[in-house]
């Protein structure tokens, strides 16, 4: 063997070294990233038990009477339903807490399938810093427990990665193709559609921008046939919701609400520790550059897809079209996307220096993130067991009400996260719960069940309830109806969430069945 085959060996094994040193990184935050989702039942997010409850359904319904009685499992051509379908399919082969964590860690392996797709198809090959991503994946997104929108985001990625691999693919197989992936993206979530439409449409602009391609070419033709399906789709499906008046009005919110939505992808609750964790972070990462300057921008191709997006996020509404929360659902992918767009001068010491301090940072952020939600699902593990333990006090198939009576937490989480925490008492005694997801889920209410069922809302309050001001079928927010009007005959128990308040609630139609640390079940005596 010569010199020279001597140094291509070398290199050869140097390389082979570096892809092995960056999986084996990867696949280590990956690890540490689903530790959380291993090892504790209840992963304590916003909507999460709601969907868990719409999946038990799905999977029980042809076996269990109450369920029949109270829900109806309807398939229709709407956003929403795939991630759904799959949580179904998942609970009827596992016990469903455990297929409840899969469809959340299907979400995290395919977002971070998609970055590492994308990464290879922006910069040619897979580098360290596709470990990136990991500092975005516990983000307010998935604090919300918006399920579907979660996990199809990440199938929105592997889209975005097909379309820059496959774009150039014979005319009729691109359409054939790509028409099947966008129309899945639309039953898997109206909203990751939308974030892969802009992508497609910003990459072609930018193509034409930067290689004097024609504004309209075969290309750009075949990137907008794609969406004429679910266009269509998207019509049909509009014109069938309820117009109310509220179904269509949005909310910009203010600016408040923007920060918090700019700055969602870092933050898992906005708890005021994690918000001086991320400013300290950011002061840090402001520091090194003026150390290190040069030598880091964004790969061509990726500015305007990049800059399409930005504008999205700055002006998408609070709310829009009965959906609330639109704003900090793009921010999260726009970081993805601009993370795995940034390229490094490899020949430049200051981008080297620059590049190794930010993957320390990375491992940091990420580290801090996956130990705080550990320790916070924790301990709202141990509240959520005594729930599930309480349910036997609620007898099988009953109508179950709920009002929450205090506002300040025992551990001092935020209260929104026990919201659906009731939705639990679906799966164990196949009851009736009138806030469960039935707009945008197969799951319906019956005919006995449909006069006290409400496609979304909070939790009432005791004067809510006492009040004789409501009447049942008022709408009184977004895809929001009054249920309650004659609480005292249509429902059979009453759980109250009243967390640090001693006090029993003095009605006479009420007797108290269980007391809780944090909660009362209440039997309604008709």
């Amino acid at each position: 063997m010569d010199y020279h085959q001597y140094l291509l060996g070398t290199k050869m094994l140097s390389k082979i070294n570096n892809k092995h040193i960056i999986y084996c990184c990867f696949i280590f935050l990956l690890l540490l990233t689903i530790y959380p989702l291993i090892i504790f039942k209840y992963p304590v997010l916003v909507d999460y038990h709601n969907h868990l409850a719409g999946f038990y359904i799905q999977a029980n319904i042809d076996n269990d009477q109450w369920l029949k009685e109270n829900y109806l499992v309807k398939w229709v051509a709407k956003p929403y339903i795939l991630i759904e379908w799959f949580g179904g399919v998942l609970a009827t082969y596992f016990d469903i807490y455990l297929a409840g964590r899969i469809v959340l860690i299907s979400g995290i392996i395919f977002i971070c399938t998609g970055g590492l797709l994308m990464r290879k198809a922006i910069n040619g090959h897979i580098d360290l810093w596709i470990c990136s991503i990991f500092t975005v994946i516990y983000n307010f997104v998935l604090y919300f427990g918006f399920v579907s929108y979660y996990a199809s985001s990440g199938l929105a990625l592997i889209a975005m990665a097909l379309w820059i691999k496959l774009r150039n693919i014979n005319y009729i197989a691109n359409i054939l193709l790509f028409s099947i992936i966008s129309t899945a993206l639309y039953f898997c979530h109206l909203y990751t559609l939308g974030i892969y439409a802009i992508f497609v449409v910003g990459y072609e602009l930018g193509l034409i921008k930067y290689s004097n391609a024609k504004l309209f070419s075969s290309n750009t033709a075949k990137a907008l046939s794609q969406f004429l399906p679910p266009f269509i789709l998207s019509v049909v499906w509009w014109n069938t919701l309820p117009k109310s008046g509220l179904v269509t009005m949005y909310n910009y919110g203010g600016f408040i609400t923007k920060v918090v939505a700019l700055f969602s992808p870092f933050a898992f609750d906005f708890n005021q520790n994690t918000i001086l964790f991320i400013l300290s972070i950011l002061i840090l990462i402001f520091i090194l550059r003026l150390i290190y300057p040069g030598g880091i921008s964004i790969h061509n191709n990726m500015k305007i897809p990049l800059l399409s997006l930005l504008i999205v996020v700055i002006l998408m509404p609070s709310s829009l079209a009965g959906t609330w929360g639109t704003d900090f659902r793009y921010p999260f992918i726009f970081m993805v996307l601009f993370f795995i767009s940034i390229k490094f001068d490899e020949n430049n010491k200051n981008a080297t220096n620059l590049r190794r301090c930010l993957l320390s940072i990375i491992f940091i952020v990420s580290s801090y993130k996956i130990y705080y939600v550990s320790d916070m699902w924790e301990k709202i593990n141990k509240q959520y067991q005594e729930f599930e333990n309480a349910q036997q006090y609620i007898s099988q198939g009953s109508k179950v009400l709920t009002i929450q009576q205090d506002t300040e937490n025992l551990n001092g989480f935020d209260p929104r996260l026990y919201d659906h925490m009731p939705a639990l008492s679906i799966i164990q005694r196949s009851t009736f719960w009138p806030l469960l997801f039935t707009i945008n889920t197969p799951i319906y209410p019956t005919a006995r069940t449909e006069h006290i069922d409400t496609a979304n809302g909070p939790n009432l309050t005791l004067d809510d309830l006492v009040s004789n001001k409501y009447r049942n079928g008022d709408t009184y927010g977004i895809n929001t109806k009054v249920y309650w009007e004659k609480w005292d005959q249509d429902f059979d128990f009453l759980i109250s969430i009243r967390f640090n308040d001693l006090s029993t609630i003095n009605l006479n139609n009420l007797k108290l069945k269980f007391r809780g640390s944090f909660f009362d079940i209440y039997q309604i005596i008709h």
